[in-house]
């Protein structure tokens, strides 16, 4: 047994902290374990220096995706002026 529901996230990029929500499943004989179909991906060591760019993919392992989300993101740090 399962249950969905909304998860709470903080991404943490530097200074800044990247707040989102998106769907999440829990099942019921984990107690702490929930379940999220999100991955965050950062550049390979050798280009780290060059940009400070990152990428969050969201990918469900079925086809239904009632959230809106529209799967991959690039997370960049604050440009200010």
């Amino acid at each position: 047994m399962s249950f969905a529901g909304t998860a709470y996230f903080n991404l943490k990029k530097g200074n800044d902290v990247l707040k989102f929500k998106e769907n999440a499943i829990k099942f019921v004989v984990s107690l702490f374990k929930v379940e999220h179909y999100l991955s965050h991906y950062v550049l390979p060591e050798k280009y780290s220096n060059q940009s400070e760019v990152s990428f969050l993919k969201l990918a469900y392992p079925v086809s239904t995706n009632r959230s809106g989300s529209k799967g991959l993101y690039v997370i960049r740090t604050k440009q200010l002026n």
